[in-house]
């Protein structure tokens, strides 16, 4: 596998609640499969971390969620994610290292199989 990192502000959704009624500035680190998040971009205060390998669903937000890039589903956790910045670099990365089953068909175009692999 290609080495995936990638780092920057985001906003995401607070304990599953709806992304347009609470979300919550957070700074993303992805390296490799793991995502963590910080309230600095010192990368103190780590405040979550997840592994895409065991995302069970992506998809393009909706509804209440409409605001947001993303949709990650994992075991007992839903998170919506709105990039700041370079949302495409984003959606590619994570939906690359994601299951290919895991990735909603409209966002298929952004599985890689070279970054998967």
């Amino acid at each position: 596998m290609m080495t995936m990192t990638k780092e920057g502000w985001c906003l995401k959704t607070h304990r599953g609640s709806k992304f347009n009624k609470r979300s919550e500035r957070r700074y993303f680190k992805l390296e490799g499969f793991n995502v963590a998040y910080f309230k600095k971009d010192t990368l103190a205060d780590r405040t979550g971390k997840f592994d895409l390998r065991k995302v069970t669903e992506i998809s393009a937000c909706a509804g209440e969620d409409s605001d947001a890039d993303l949709v990650l589903v994992l075991p007992g956790k839903r998170i919506c994610v709105k990039f700041e910045a370079d949302a495409e670099a984003w959606k590619t990365l994570m939906c690359s290292a994601a299951a290919q089953s895991a990735v909603a068909a409209d966002l298929q175009a952004y599985h890689s199989e070279e970054l998967h692999a």
